[in-house]
């Protein structure tokens, strides 16, 4: 457009000074003038007609040479735009109820979708675009894939569940950033709820989470938000929020135990880092002679047999009670802020700057082993001046 407007306005000062021009060299027609005259001026006038449209198509040339110019860039940027545009995801890409992804590169889902996804390619980036998957996740063994921004919404489970997003075995540097996963609640008898997150893979990372694991029923144990298994090492849980599902109630076994918001399971070298559990589930309870409740639901539990599990900067709140037994039974335990099962003093959790509050069980902060108390009590206001941050704190 801008080339064009320079074109018409060359042309206007063209027939502009070609007019001034002629009349300045040849004045005015005179009545009676003899026609060579006439024939001459014509002439004249034809000689410089002819110049100024040289001298203008050569303008308009060169101009039209510099928008060819442009328009080459403007072509191979759009090119090398293309060539990093992700791939769009919608229901289309559909099949049987499953997405699966299975070469590299970027994908971006379009719209709300009820299907699961599985990752069983390496180096995938998957951009849930703020939208919602009904189903669940796995990344299949496989290296370097990424999901971000967007929720996985499991359905209430049927039968054995799976969890919500299933980093498998042999996967390698999986990050999971800005995802919510909110699992609904089982509804069929005897089946547990089901696990927010878990991770059997080396080097995962899981940032800015939210994550509800679901309820279990009749009699099922609730599902824990996160889990981590004896082959996940060298990992990062950080920033997450979390809630844990309750423990189904029964009128003819135990009560079914609330989920952990995190299960530490015989995992190595972990950071668990400002990560709030806003609240655990209760255990179920039963009114089945002899039969016991459920146990509420631990913030942290870090189970025997884990290896250099740090956690710091955390804030456990609303931990579950256990569910009451039947005549003759017993009521399950109170949940704890963090529990902490490893005593070998060479694999010894590292526990220190975190804060609980409204904790079910007497003990908050049950460290190593030990079954007593390790947290500090702070009134509320605090009132010491002399602050140890290292100290996990509780009110």
């Amino acid at each position: 457009m801008k080339l064009f407007v320079i074109n018409v306005a060359v042309l206007i000062c063209f027939l502009f000074f070609t007019t001034s021009e002629l009349v300045a060299a040849f004045g005015t027609a005179v009545p009676g003038q003899p026609l060579w005259g006439i024939t001459k001026r014509i002439g004249a006038i034809d000689d410089i007609i002819e110049s100024k449209v040289d001298a203008l198509d050569t303008t308009i040339a060169s101009n039209a040479a510099a928008l060819n110019s442009q328009a080459n860039g403007i072509e191979s940027t759009l090119s090398a735009l293309n060539i990093c545009k992700p791939t769009i995801l919608s229901s289309s890409d559909v099949s049987g109820g499953i997405i699966v992804l299975s070469t590299a590169g970027s994908y971006c889902v379009s719209e709300d979708l009820t299907a699961s996804v599985t990752i069983s390619g390496s180096s995938i980036f998957l951009d849930l675009n703020d939208r919602v998957m009904t189903g669940i996740l796995t990344i299949d063994g496989i290296d370097d894939a990424r999901v971000l921004n967007g929720t996985i919404a499991p359905p209430a489970p049927t039968s054995a569940p799976v969890a919500g997003i299933t980093i498998d075995e042999f996967s390698e540097r999986a990050v999971i950033k800005n995802v919510t996963v909110q699992c609904a609640d089982s509804a069929t008898s005897g089946v547990a709820g089901r696990d927010g997150i878990s991770i059997d893979g080396d080097n995962a990372q899981i940032i800015g989470c939210t994550i509800r694991s679901g309820s279990g029923a009749s009699s099922a144990d609730g599902g824990d938000a996160i889990l981590t298994g004896t082959n996940a090492n060298d990992m990062v849980i950080m920033d997450c929020l979390i809630e844990s599902g309750d423990g189904g109630d029964s009128t003819t076994a135990s009560g079914g135990d609330s989920g952990y918001g995190i299960h530490v399971n015989e995992s190595t070298d972990m950071e668990i880092v400002r990560c709030i559990i806003f609240k655990t589930g209760n255990g179920g309870s039963s009114t089945f002679t002899s039969a016991d409740g459920g146990d509420g639901g631990d913030g942290i539990f870090i189970a025997p047999g884990s290896t250099d599990i740090a956690v710091r900067s955390c804030i456990v709140r609303n931990t579950g009670s256990g569910g009451t037994g039947g005549v003759g039974g017993s009521s399950g335990e109170n949940g704890k802020a963090i529990d902490d099962e490893v005593t070998t003093g060479v694999s010894e959790s590292l526990v220190f700057g975190n804060f609980a509050h409204n904790i079910a069980n007497a003990v908050n902060f049950d460290l190593q082993g030990s079954g007593v108390e390790k947290g500090v009590n702070s009134p509320n206001p605090p009132t010491s001046p002399v602050v140890n941050s290292f100290a996990n704190v509780y009110m």
